[in-house]
């Protein structure tokens, strides 16, 4: 499989990639922002230690789910940024 050459041809391997997602998978997607940026910033960068935007794929920005009580609600969604 070729590598997409514009950001839309990833957008699209990325939507058709969530829709086969198992179900189980897609609703504990509640309340989360897929988003595709061209690269980390410097501030994420500089969280994960990573110099290189090249070197980082994705990252999840959030509570993750294990972590949540029931305290937890009226909250922005967490976010899983793809790069």
């Amino acid at each position: 499989m070729a590598f997409p050459t514009t950001a839309e041809s990833f957008e699209e391997l990325v939507v058709e990639a969530l829709a086969e997602l198992p179900a189980y998978f897609r609703a504990n997607l509640a309340n989360v922002e897929i988003v595709v940026e061209p690269w980390a910033d410097r501030a994420t960068l500089s969280q994960v230690g990573v110099a290189d935007p090249r070197q980082l794929l994705g990252r999840y920005h959030g509570v993750p789910r294990t972590r949540r009580t029931c305290g937890y609600n009226l909250t922005l969604p967490d976010k899983i940024s793809l790069y």
